[in-house]
């Protein structure tokens, strides 16, 4: 999801945009996710 964060300057402007908030968990799982998905397209093309 994609948030213009130069538009959002209070809080309840964040919370009014839809943002949800995650644990830094939850964050770097869904990175690690997301690169080794990258990686096995990648490799299929090969």
């Amino acid at each position: 999801m994609n948030y213009n964060f130069d538009k959002i300057k209070t809080l309840a402007q964040l919370k009014e945009s839809g943002y949800k908030s995650r644990s830094t968990k939850d964050e770097m799982r869904e990175n690690l996710i997301t690169q080794l998905k990258k990686q096995e397209n990648k490799n299929l093309k090969e």
